[in-house]
């Protein structure tokens, strides 16, 4: 039963992983997809993270808590307690359909952007707003789920912050375009 249980553990802490292995480079996810492997990750996470509270129960009802055993009970903790955060850390930054990832260097050539300092990344993701100052993330090292139109980066693999020149530049290039007849 252990060995299941941590095969699951294994199988939902690594669904965000496995989706940016197993997309092709021609195909595109929707959202839900990206939404679902993060879903599953923060499951993961918390299963994890009750797993290590259950071994520490037993390992204090027992009294056996060895060096190993302890190291085990704190990774499990350590580890479920990122997984969970990074994966609430990105379904509260993707609040609607609409939130999505821009290509920065392609805004940049078009349109003047010198409010995002802290960004050097090709893309970013950004929660789009109607007016104002648009919020963005600006990877750092790695994106999974690259084939999402929502892609996931690990907390705190980002950096984040707002930006009112990217905001006008999407908003332009948004009314700008026309949308096909259904």
């Amino acid at each position: 039963m252990t060995t299941l249980i941590l095969g699951l553990m294994l199988f939902a802490t690594s669904a965000p992983i496995a989706l940016t292995i197993l997309s092709d480079k021609a195909m595109t996810w929707e959202a839900s997809y990206g939404r679902l492997s993060v879903q599953l990750l923060a499951i993961g996470g918390a299963a994890a993270a009750g797993w290590a509270v259950w071994k520490l129960y037993f390992a204090l009802k027992v009294q056996s808590a060895s060096f190993w055993n302890a190291g085990h009970i704190f990774l499990l903790m350590t580890a479920g307690g990122v997984c969970m955060v990074s994966a609430v850390e990105h379904l509260s930054f993707y609040r609607s359909s609409s939130d999505g990832w821009a290509n920065l260097e392609l805004i940049k050539e078009i349109s003047p952007i010198s409010d995002m300092k802290n960004c050097n990344a090709s893309i970013v993701l950004i929660r789009i707003s109607d007016s104002g100052a648009m919020e963005y993330r600006c990877p750092t090292i790695m994106i999974l789920n690259s084939r999402s139109s929502q892609p996931f980066v690990p907390w705190p693999d980002y950096t984040e912050g707002t930006s009112q020149q990217l905001g006008d530049a999407i908003r332009d290039f948004k009314s700008q375009g026309t949308q096909r007849d259904q």
